[in-house]
This record gives structure tokens, sequence and C-alpha cells, in this order.
């Protein structure tokens, strides 16, 4: 190789790598927008599933509801996976979140044993937030603590997903409850200015997390590049150390 060659190539390589320490370091900050939950005591406030290969099935109930089922579950499987799926959250870190179907109604034969994502719509839900009862309201409730030998921490192993009707009914927001409540389940917790938020660097950064009713000025439909990052970031990779934030490159 000549003396021109050799300089052009290394040229060529120390560039590729200061670009790639760019994205990454981009990509680490911006990810902070969308506030993960943190670690606390070993636990780690997300399904468990999303960390390997596991299906993260979801069905949908009406039982306390004015709403028909077949209504609901096709507003919330649209949300998820079927009217924007460029944009969704399915097929996230090389299909470790991944939504399965079923049709029967949650507290309907045949079960909601291994579901993982249960959505419940309701007339009236009752929601919490630091003990105190914020009624009409949407929430996710985890439940079914278990160990993750993956990761090194205590995760969920299902998610209650309460609906308030009409939201869910309401043609312009949807998307984003249902979006936004499954950001719960996959760990990002509500950023915003209000004190049920959590403000972060950068407390109305675009983030399917932040909202009108925690005092940002948009409802965004889908989870945003920074939100990928950020779920990303908590999904293991083969090579991964145990309980330590993960790179978003790699399957």
């Amino acid at each position: 190789m000549s003396r021109g060659k050799l300089a052009a190539w290394v040229l060529r390589v120390l560039i590729g790598l200061a670009v790639g320490l760019l994205v990454r370091a981009f990509m680490a900050a911006e990810s902070f927008a969308s506030h993960r939950y943190p670690v606390v005591s070993g636990f780690h406030n997300h399904l468990k599933s999303m960390t390997g290969f596991d299906t993260e099935n979801y069905c949908v109930d009406v039982g306390s509801s004015s709403m028909q089922h077949a209504d609901a579950l096709s507003r919330v499987a649209g949300a998820l996976r079927l009217d924007n799926p460029s944009n969704d959250w399915n097929g996230l870190k090389g299909g470790r979140v991944a939504f399965g179907q079923r049709d029967n109604q949650c507290s309907q034969p045949p079960g909601s044993v291994g579901i993982e994502l249960r959505y419940y719509v309701q007339n009236s839900t009752v929601c919490t937030y630091q003990g105190q009862p914020r009624p009409q309201n949407s929430c996710a409730i985890a439940d079914g603590a278990v160990w993750n030998n993956v990761t090194g921490h205590t995760e969920f192993e299902l998610f209650l997903i309460l609906l308030h009707t009409p939201d869910l009914q309401d043609n312009s927001y949807y998307h984003h409850l249902v979006n936004h409540e499954t950001g719960h389940a996959l760990g990002l917790q509500d950023g915003g200015t209000i004190e049920t938020a959590d403000p972060g660097p950068i407390p109305c950064q675009d983030s399917i997390m932040h909202n009108v009713y925690h005092g940002c000025s948009v409802n965004y439909d889908y989870p945003t590049f920074f939100d990928k990052v950020a779920v990303s970031e908590m999904i293991p990779v083969s090579s991964s150390t145990i309980g330590r934030s993960y790179h978003w490159f790699g399957p």
C-alpha cells in the first residue's frame, strides 16, 4: 500500500471512530429525556420478559366499561403494533419487545395466565400516586415480582394497565394513552413539570412519557427515538455484564 493510500485509510478509520463516539455520546445524553425508572433496592420496574426473546402477550378486558370488546381490542392493538409499525414499540432491540395478541377478555376463559400485559378498560378507574387516589386517570401497576438472573435485578412478570374509557374512546388521544402506559411496563416513568413527574435534565423533551397532563405541550402518539434508546439500554445482549446499562448497539 502506498504512503498516500495508507494515510487516506487511517484518516477514514479515525473519522469513523470519531463519528461512532459522537453518536454514542448523543444517544446516552438524549436517553435521559425518557426518564428510566431507577433500580431501587434491587428492584427494577419493568417487565422481565423484555430482557429476553419471550413474547409480551396482551389481553383487553371491558367488564367494567361501556365499550365493546372488539372496539377496545382494536384500539389497543392498533396503537401497539398495527397502525404505524415503523414507529411503535413492537420489535424493539432485535425483537426482544414483541407483542402477541390474545383475543379473549382477560377475565374470561381461557383466562390471563401467561399474559404479561393486561389492559382493563374501565368507566371509573382507581389509580393512586404515592398512596393518594387519582380517580378517572389511567395507570400501569406492576405485579408478580421475580428475580432475573440475566440482569441481576428483581423485575415483574406482568403489568395491569387501567385505561379510562373516555380516554380510550378519544380518537385524538388513544394512541398516546396506550403507548404511554405501555412505556411504564417497559421501564419508563412519567416526565414533565408537575409534582407527579420526574422532570429530568430536560423536562419536556420529545418523549411518549411527556404529555399535556404532566405540564408539557405535546401528546406524542408513538415512542420517540429517545424513548427507544432508553428502553434498549435496559435490555441486555449476550455479551452484557450483569447489572449494568446496556448499549443500544447489537441485537
